[in-house]
Order: structure tokens, then C-alpha cells, then sequence
């Protein structure tokens, strides 16, 4: 017993969400027929996840009685295992969130993308750090779900994109080539009646040039909602503002839909570059997806290159711009502005593979003679 309500505990050994929904539901229908809660038809579910990292064997219980608490429905509510925080935590970031906007802890770190060909910074990602006052320097996957799921998210974004403008004439007016800055976007923020107009408005007031601004969108953000998404695509193409989809590869875009919106470039999910060192089936789709951008006249990004040999893979099947750990982390603005006085990054020069490489449309560039130092840090 917890409260005023009977709790039932069924535990499924490795059943998929989906299954696991269907099985949940029917489990309640059976209870709501034979009136066994309370002689009332009124059931709760509430499913959580447990992975093999799960420390307490309560934790699974509790937060499938978080999901389930409030009004009777008849949708199994899901709680996934990679929220890991408690009702009352959350509630705590939330809070704390609020406070961070008030008094300004949000800082944006910034990580260079590099031309594959020149080895020189063609642009930078800004990247969203928080602040706390008690907890340090915090990552976003520590409390952008949370700031997705109450809202907070559209005003956090609104800031970012404010500051990326700022901080993009800052640089610009002592004498720096200013390189364009990509913004990631939620969906939330993305589908918002407000959006375009921010980003009009943050143009405008910074007057900062629209072509130095990049707008990026998970590939899901454009495929769950096709029709809406183009609509809001098209009107930041007419500000002339730059597109790319974020984390290609993990959704189900076609490539009849894809063609039909106004992109400027696609960026190689993260796990499909790591898999390019060894002989996994997620290596075979980098270079499909290099083809297929190409053949649609889209720049290709790799994210989360690490080591010299994916470098010389991505180069090999004529990947435009990669960025990641092999360069530099994302670092705040000084030190990502120092980074551009620096020499072009030393390319690798050819090398022996040990396995096929499937090229893509454009051939490889040519490494560029190599300099006199290296920026790599």
C-alpha cells in the first residue's frame, strides 16, 4: 500500500517499450473487468525501465509510481531509464533553471568544425554549459530533458540565440573573420509560433549578417511533424540564416523529403563515426550518407572525431568538415577565438587500409602540404 491506492508490481524480463505498453494495458483492462481495485475500474499504469546499472531494486517501483500518479487514463505512461532523476530532483533543476535565467549562469562554450581539404576552422558549434553555484560547470544532458519537459527549454533557447549573435559582432568588431555559429534547436523551441520571429529580431538587433548564423535541428524535430517543419524551414531560409540536421542517420528521413527542404548540410551522427575503425554494419552508412548529401548538394559534418584513423576514412570518402576531441573540445569563447589565428591543422597524408573503403560522389581532396606547426592541441 502506498497512500489511498493498492500498488501492483509485475516485473517483464527484457520486453521492448512497445511491448511492454501492450502487455501493461491489457494486464489493466483484465483488472478494470473483475473491478479488483477498490471495486472501481481504476487503474493507473505506470511503466519504468531498468538497465543493468539500476543500484536500488526500488527505483524501477518509484518511478513507475511517478508516471502513474494522477488522473485514470488508458495510456501505459512510459518512464525511461536515461531520466534517472527522482520527482523531487527534477522539480530541483527545474527551480534551479529558473534561478540560472534570472541571474545569468548559462555560458556557451564553443567547438570548432574543420575543412577536411584545408585543415583550417570554417565555423564553431556553441554548446550550453550551466553554471551552479554549488555543482560547477554542468553538461546539457544533465538538465536539458528537464528543461524540454517544463518548458523552460524555448526561453533557455531564446537566450543562446541571443548571445550567439552578440558574442559573433563582438568578434567581429576587433577585427576577426567572422566565422559563422551553429545553434542546436529543440523541437519545442523549433515548432514555436515565436521561433522565426526571434531569430529575426536577434539578427536585427545585433546586426549580425543572416549567412553566419546556422540553425541546427535534430533530424527527428523535421520528421515527426514533415509538413510544419518545412513551413518554418522555408521562412528562415528566406532570412538567409543556414540549416543542417543534427544527428542524421539515427531517425527515417526519406530521400523524397529530404530533397523538398531548403538544408545546407547534414551532420554524421556521432556512434556511426566511432563505428568507422571497425568492421560493425554502422560503418557501412557513413559513406551511404555522404553519397546521398552530395548527390543532393548538401556539406557533410562528422561529430565526435576522436582518432587519426577516422579522420583518414571520413577524408578518404569525401566528407566536407569534421569536428571533435582530435582538434579540440568545446572551449569558451577566448580560447575558441584563438583558434583561428593558428596555423591550418596538419592533415594526415594517405594511408594503407586494412579494409574496402565505399567512396562517395566527390573524390578525395588532397591532403595540403603540411605547415610549419600544428594547431592541434
Amino acid at each position: 500500500m502506498t497512500g489511498q491506492y493498492d500498488v501492483w508490481l509485475v516485473a517483464l524480463s527484457i520486453v521492448l517499450g512497445t511491448v511492454a505498453s501492450f502487455i501493461v494495458l491489457a494486464i489493466v483492462d483484465r483488472v478494470r473487468q473483475r473491478r479488483l481495485v477498490r471495486g472501481r475500474a481504476n487503474a493507473r499504469p505506470g511503466i519504468a525501465a531498468m538497465t543493468g546499472e539500476a543500484g536500488e531494486s526500488n527505483v524501477p517501483r518509484r518511478r513507475a509510481g511517478d508516471r502513474s500518479a494522477g488522473p485514470a487514463h488508458h495510456a501505459a505512461r512510459v518512464f525511461p531509464p536515461s531520466i534517472g532523476q527522482s520527482a523531487p530532483q527534477r522539480v530541483e533543476i527545474e527551480n534551479g533553471l529558473r534561478i540560472a535565467l534570472r541571474q545569468q549562469q548559462f555560458v556557451l562554450f564553443y567547438q570548432p568544425r574543420i575543412d577536411v581539404a584545408s585543415g583550417r576552422i570554417t565555423s564553431y558549434e556553441a554548446l550550453l554549459r550551466w553554471r551552479h553555484p554549488e555543482y560547477g560547470l554542468v553538461l546539457p544532458g544533465d538538465f536539458i530533458p528537464v528543461a524540454e519537459a517544463c518548458g523552460l527549454i524555448v526561453p533557455i533557447g531564446e537566450w543562446v540565440l541571443r548571445d550567439v549573435c552578440r558574442q559573433a559582432c563582438a568578434w567581429q568588431s576587433v577585427g576577426v573573420s567572422a566565422p559563422r555559429i551553429a545553434i542546436n534547436v529543440s523541437a519545442r523551441e523549433f515548432l514555436s509560433d515565436g521561433f522565426v520571429h526571434e531569430v529575426e529580431a536577434a539578427l536585427s538587433r545585433s546586426r549580425l549578417r543572416p549567412e553566419l548564423l546556422e540553425i541546427e535541428l535534430a533530424e527527428r524535430t523535421v520528421m515527426d511533424q514533415p509538413e510544419r517543419a518545412s513551413a518554418v524551414l522555408e521562412r528562415l531560409s528566406r532570412l538567409g540564416v543556414q540549416i543542417s540536421i543534427d544527428d542524421f542517420g539515427t531517425g527515417f528521413s526519406s530521400l523524397s523529403h529530404l530533397r523538398r527542404l531548403p538544408l545546407d548540410k547534414l551532420k554524421i551522427d556521432r556512434s556511426f563515426v566511432q563505428a568507422l575503425s571497425d568492421q560493425s554494419y554502422d560503418a557501412s552508412i557513413v559513406p551511404a550518407i555522404i553519397s546521398m548529401a552530395h548527390t543532393l548538394d548538401l556539406e557533410v559534418i562528422a561529430v565526435g572525431v576522436e582518432t587519426i584513423d577516422q579522420l583518414c576514412i571520413l577524408r578518404d570518402l569525401g566528407c566536407d568538415q569534421f569536428q571533435g576531441f582530435l582538434v579540440s573540445p568545446a572551449v569558451p569563447a577566448a580560447q575558441a577565438i584563438d583558434l583561428i589565428d593558428r596555423d591550418p591543422i596538419t592533415m594526415p597524408g594517405p594511408r594503407t587500409r586494412t579494409r574496402p573503403i565505399h567512396a562517395g560522389r566527390r573524390s578525395a581532396a588532397a591532403a595540403p602540404t603540411a605547415p610549419s606547426s600544428s594547431s592541434a592541441p
